[in-house]
């Protein structure tokens, strides 16, 4: 293939040298991949002993390497055999695929002299087009003669160049970015509707809009490269769209870039994704807990321990009281009388308890004074601690806090969720939630999901990622009283999210090389904080009060007075206990009464 003049291969690595050496000022590169037979012993020389360079060589254009495996910044350079252009650029897409926009130098067996030359370069470029690689350079077989190598053009129009090495001077760069102006050629995308990050609505003139901070950056990117973006004229506001669609279109080529970004665990899409553009946090929102309740405080005070132990202290001081009046009785009169009733229920102790005054006995016998003094400070006691806790609790009611899952179990309190992001749950967290599925209340669509979160009903907690949660949080600073509150209870909580693109999308660097320089700048936050006055602004979102949050003031409200419904129904049951013993005291005065002799007095 090459001379074997010592002049020319002289002059033919000298060419090499300095071409080698301009790739590698223009970008810096590891590795070279050498695929391909032929008299090349001097590059391999050249790489591997003076620009000290690993070299992969892969003879066979049939055997491929996984090239994932090793450092992924690499040049190739290709030795073209005899075969059609369509099947070579097809093979070199093979061995490159999801790597496509590496530099890769052909070497193709055809001279300069060759008036067809030209067409056959024009269509080896559009076959490389076709296959999404744009940085390719060919060079001749009499590439030591011409020192010209070449290169093309995409847009305004496609275009061969080139450049002439004999000065060893190159005025452009080799592989400049063909996608930096693509002079408004067409971006497709689509929005998700998954509200703040993009949002379709009507605006007054009746034309539909998109915005949101997922919109604002993919606007960027069309500005960045001179596109023209382009919408689907058949959206329908509100309709959302879910992750897998997404995956689908871009790997079937219906899209340039969604305008929706993915989370990078869904399915094999890690390659076919761009850098990170936002890590989010899927984590609940919940109802604000609520104040303790005069019914919670009592259930709280009054519970079956407090009540047992409460009647068997009675009954001990009853007993004692019996028996220390028994015997002083006993002592003075020598007759005692007495019965259950009195020692179940003596209505002395009963009022020492509780705080009140009681009628007590006259004796001078020490015992029934110690009683009545332990009487004094048990009743003491007792009282004091209700009141101190009674207080507590109206200055500052308080709140049953919700912080895992098993408080929610405690709590009854269940979460929201649609059928798609459940089953994307279960995915990523394995067997974590199976304990808690219980929680889980499913609706069919995701539309119906998000209405009813956006709606602030404050009967379900929600999953909710950061972004969505900045949004409604914004939105109960200017309502009178929050009615949901962010908390730790994370679904997952670092969620990495990107664009999923084409397969070896040739958009894919400028995308990535944009939302660095926007993480740089600061501008996703920016837009973060602006969204929610963009989504005002579009009537995407009310200013008016939340439901059922208007702010109560005072300790006491109506619905408190309970308590009297509770004494009249206490009072009712006292009636009638009253009643029945009337009637069992007096039963055999009743049961004697002739009623032949009742009429006659009538």
């Amino acid at each position: 293939m090459f001379d074997a003049n010592s002049a020319f291969e002289v002059v033919q690595q000298e060419l090499w040298t300095y071409l080698l050496s301009h790739i590698e000022k223009e970008e810096h590169y590891e590795w070279t991949l050498m695929v391909g037979e032929g008299e090349v012993n001097f590059l391999y020389n050249l790489l591997w002993l003076q620009m000290e360079k690993s070299l992969l060589i892969n003879q066979n254009y049939v055997e491929n390497f996984n090239l994932h495996l090793r450092n992924t910044n690499f040049i190739t350079i290709a030795i073209m055999p005899e075969m059609q252009l369509n099947d070579f650029a097809s093979l070199m897409a093979d061995k490159l695929d999801l790597l496509r926009s590496n530099r890769l130098i052909i070497i193709y067996n055809k001279k300069s002299t060759d008036g067809k030359q030209l067409l056959a370069l024009e269509k080896l470029f559009q076959y490389f087009i076709h296959y999404k690689m744009l940085n390719v350079a060919v060079l001749l077989e009499d590439f030591a003669l011409t020192r010209l190598i070449y290169t093309f053009e995409m847009y305004p129009k496609f275009q061969i160049q080139a450049q002439d090495l004999g000065n060893k001077t190159i005025k452009r760069p080799l592989f400049p970015s063909k996608v930096d102006n693509i002079y408004g050629q067409v971006l497709r995308t689509i929005p998700d509707q998954i509200m703040p990050r993009s949002v379709v609505y009507f605006d007054a003139r009746n034309r539909m809009q998109v915005t949101g901070y997922v919109t604002q950056f993919v606007r960027m990117f069309g500005k960045y490269i001179n596109s023209t973006l382009t919408f689907p004229e058949t959206m329908i506001p509100g309709s959302t769209l879910f992750y897998r669609d997404f995956v689908n279109w871009t790997q079937l080529d219906l899209l340039d870039i969604p305008c929706s970004i993915t989370p990078m665990a869904v399915g094999n899409t890690t390659r076919l994704m761009s850098q990170i553009f936002e890590v989010l946090s899927w984590c609940l929102m919940i109802p604000v807990e609520q104040p303790e309740t005069y019914q919670d405080f009592l259930r709280r005070f009054l519970t079956l321990k407090t009540i047992v132990g409460l009647f068997l202290m009675d009954l001990v001081y009853t007993t004692l009281l019996t028996l220390a009046t028994y015997v002083n009785d006993w002592k003075h009169r020598g007759i005692y009388k007495w019965n259950w009733v009195n020692i179940c229920l003596n209505p002395q102790v009963i009022l020492a308890h509780l705080g009140c005054s009681f009628h007590a006995a006259f004796s001078s016998a020490a015992s029934l004074r110690i009683i009545y003094i332990c009487l004094f400070v048990s009743g003491l006691l007792s009282t004091t601690l209700f009141t101190v806790q009674m207080n507590a609790f109206l200055t500052k009611p308080s709140v049953r806090t919700i912080s895992s899952l098993d408080d929610m179990l405690k709590q009854r309190v269940n979460i929201l969720a649609s059928e798609q992001e459940f089953h994307a749950l279960m995915n990523i967290s394995g067997n974590t939630f199976e304990p808690y599925l219980s929680l889980f209340h499913l609706v069919d669509t995701y539309d119906e999901f998000a209405d009813i979160r956006s709606s602030f009903n404050t009967s379900y907690a929600y999953p909710v990622t950061s972004s969505v949660w900045y949004v409604y949080d914004a939105r109960q600073k200017l309502a009178a009283k929050r009615l949901f509150r962010h908390t730790n209870i994370c679904l997952k909580s670092l969620d990495p999210m990107a664009f999923v693109l084409p397969r070896n999308s040739w958009y894919k660097p400028k995308v990535d090389t944009l939302i660095l320089r926007v993480q740089e700048m600061g501008l996703l936050n920016y837009w973060l904080e602006n969204n929610f006055h963009e989504l005002v602004r579009s009537h995407l979102v009310t200013l008016k009060d939340l439901p059922d949050s208007k702010q109560e003031d005072g300790a006491i409200k109506v619905r408190d007075f309970y308590v009297v419904k509770t004494m009249m129904k206490a009072f009712g049951v006292c009636l009638v206990v009253f009643v029945f013993e009337i009637i069992w005291f007096n039963r055999m005065a009743i049961l004697n009464v002739n009623p032949h002799r009742l009429l006659r007095k009538f």
